[in-house]
C-alpha cells in the first residue's frame, strides 16, 4: 500500500493502490455516480496597478500553478485503474519547462458570456468535470476587457484523489505566488524537487496504525452499530424522479449570515458545547421533517443518517498520526419530527455527540472506514448496474470546509479574494450541504440537480435551515 517508484527515461513515477474513502469515490466515478468530482471556487480582484489583461493573467496563473507543484505534487497526480480497482499516478517531470507544460495543459478558460460566478460553476460542474481523471484549473474574466481586474478561478478534482480542504491550500499558494509577482524568478531546481516529491505525497493512511490495538470485543460493538446505522434509509426529500439521468444542471444556492451574527452563532455553539457539524447537521434533519413530515411508513423503514468520513490529511502532518473518521451518525424520526422543535434540536445534538464519543472511545474510526467504505463502493456499483438512484442514502450529505482563504495577498496587498465556495457535482438525486467561514463570515450552500429538485424547494430548505440554526440562540 506504500508508494512504489519506478524510473522510464529519467522520469519518476509514483503509484499506490487506492485506499479508504477514495475507493468509494473511484468507483462512483466509474459508474457515473453523483458526487464522484468536485471544485474549489475563489472570485479574485487585482489593486489598481497590479491589473493584468487576460492573457497575462493566465500566463501568471499557470507559472503560479507549476511553482505549487513543488509543494502539491498531487497537481501532477491522476486516478487510473488497477486490476479491479484504482490506483494514484503521479509523474514527476525531469525539469521546469516539462513541468509547466505538463500543469498548462490542465488550464483552461471558460467562455461564460455574462461574467458570473455561477454560470461558471455550473459549466465547471455539469460539462467539464464529468470524466476528469487528474486536477483541472478553470478560469474565467468576471468583467468586460478585464477592465476591472475580477476573475473566478476553479480548481476542480476527482474526490478520490483530493477534497476541499487541499483543494483550498492549494489556491492558497497559488495566489501567493500570484501576488508576488515573482514570474521573473529563476525556475527551481526541478531535479532537487523531483527527489523530495516522495516526501510530499500524501500516505496511504492504513499504513499508519499506531492506536493501541482494538480488542475483539470492541470491534464487534463497532460492526453492530454500523450494521444498525445502515439497517435503514436516509430520510430526505423526495425527488422528482429516483432514476440516475445524464440529464440536468448541476446547480446551487447560498446563505451567507453577517459577521456579527456569525460571532454570536459561533459563541453559542461554544456555550452549548457543540460543534459547527453537529449544529448543521441536527438543522438539515430538523428542516427536512418541517418541509415534509414522514408518514407511518417512513417512520418504520427510515432514520436520519449522515456517514462521516472526514479526511484529516492536515491533523497527520508531521508526525502523520493517524486520525481518520468513517461512521455514523444517526437520529430516530421520531426525535426529529418531535412536537417541540427545541426539544428535537437539543435531543438531536445530543444523539449526534453520543454517536462520536462511542466511536472516539472504542478506538475504532481508523478500523471501520474501510468497513464503510468498501460497503459503500460496493452498493454504488450495484445501485448503478440496477438503475437504482443513491438518493442521499449512502453519502453524507453535509461537507464543512474549515480551510478556506486568507482574503488579501501581496505586500502591500494586491490581490483581494472576494468570494470562495466548493461545490460537488451532482448526478444523482441527491443534494448536498456545505458550510464553510471566510472573512468572519458564515456561509451555507445546498447543491443540487436540477433534474431531481426545483430551485424553490432548495431555497425553502435552506431557509428552513438557517432558521433551525438561529433557534440555538434560545436554547
Amino acid at each position: 500500500m506504500n508508494w512504489q517508484s519506478t524510473q522510464e527515461d529519467g522520469h519518476i513515477t509514483y503509484n499506490r493502490p487506492i485506499w479508504g474513502k477514495e475507493k468509494f469515490f473511484y468507483a462512483t466515478a466509474q459508474n457515473q455516480r453523483g458526487l464522484a468530482t468536485f471544485t474549489a471556487q475563489a472570485t479574485i480582484k487585482l489593486s489598481e496597478g497590479s491589473e493584468l489583461g487576460y492573457s497575462q493573467f493566465e500566463e501568471r496563473l499557470k507559472f503560479a500553478a507549476t511553482f505549487a507543484a513543488s509543494m502539491y505534487p498531487m497537481l501532477l497526480a491522476k486516478v487510473a485503474p488497477l486490476r479491479t480497482s484504482g490506483q494514484i499516478v503521479c509523474r514527476i517531470p525531469l525539469n521546469w519547462a516539462s513541468a509547466y507544460a505538463a500543469i498548462s495543459a490542465r488550464i483552461r478558460r471558460l467562455d461564460c458570456s455574462s461574467f458570473s460566478v455561477d454560470e461558471c460553476l455550473e459549466a465547471v460542474l455539469t460539462k467539464e468535470i464529468a470524466d476528469i481523471e487528474s486536477l483541472h484549473l478553470f478560469w474565467a474574466p468576471l468583467s468586460r476587457d478585464g477592465a476591472e481586474s475580477l476573475y473566478t478561478v476553479c480548481l476542480a478534482s476527482p474526490h478520490s484523489l483530493l477534497d476541499a480542504r487541499a483543494a483550498m491550500s492549494m489556491l492558497q499558494d497559488i495566489f501567493k505566488t500570484i501576488a508576488s509577482r515573482s514570474v521573473d524568478m529563476p525556475f527551481l531546481q526541478w531535479d532537487l524537487i523531483a527527489r523530495a516529491s516522495l516526501y510530499l505525497l500524501p500516505p496511504p493512511l492504513d499504513v499508519l496504525k499506531s492506536n493501541p490495538t482494538v480488542d475483539h470485543e470492541a470491534v464487534s460493538r463497532c460492526l453492530e452499530k454500523w450494521r444498525k446505522d445502515a439497517s435503514k434509509t436516509n430520510y430526505v426529500l423526495t425527488p422528482k424522479t429516483n432514476a440516475p439521468s445524464s440529464e440536468g444542471v448541476t446547480r446551487r444556492v447560498r446563505y451567507k449570515f453577517s459577521r456579527e451574527e456569525s460571532a454570536v452563532l459561533f459563541r453559542k455553539f461554544k456555550a452549548l458545547g457543540v460543534t459547527n457539524n453537529t449544529v448543521l447537521q441536527s438543522s438539515i434533519w430538523l428542516a427536512t421533517v418541517t418541509m415534509s413530515p414522514p408518514t407511518d411508513e417512513d417512520y418504520e423503514r427510515c432514520h436520519c443518517v449522515s456517514y462521516l468520513a472526514v479526511d484529516s490529511r492536515d491533523m497527520l502532518r508531521p508526525q502523520w498520526r493517524n486520525l481518520y473518521n468513517g461512521v455514523g451518525l444517526t437520529c430516530p424520526l421520531e426525535i426529529v419530527a418531535g412536537a417541540d422543535r427545541t426539544v428535537a434540536m437539543d435531543q438531536m445534538m445530543g444523539k449526534i455527540t453520543e454517536d462520536m464519543k462511542f466511536w472516539r472511545d472504542s478506538h475504532a474510526l481508523i478500523d471501520m472506514v474501510s468497513v464503510t467504505a468498501e460497503g459503500a463502493a460496493s452498493r454504488s456499483v450495484w445501485a448503478a448496474q440496477n438503475g437504482v438512484g443513491l438518493c442521499n442514502a449512502f453519502t453524507a450529505n453535509l461537507g464543512i470546509v474549515d480551510n478556506v482563504l486568507a482574503p488579501r495577498y501581496g505586500n502591500p496587498s494586491c490581490l483581494e479574494v472576494i468570494d470562495v465556495c466548493a461545490c460537488g457535482r451532482i448526478t444523482e438525486p441527491q443534494y448536498f450541504f456545505r458550510a464553510w467561514t471566510f472573512n468572519g463570515e458564515y456561509h451555507l450552500q445546498v447543491n443540487y440537480n436540477d433534474h431531481y429538485y426545483e430551485e424553490a424547494d432548495m431555497k425553502l430548505l435552506l431557509g428552513a435551515v438557517v432558521e433551525a440554526i438561529r433557534s440555538t440562540l434560545e436554547m
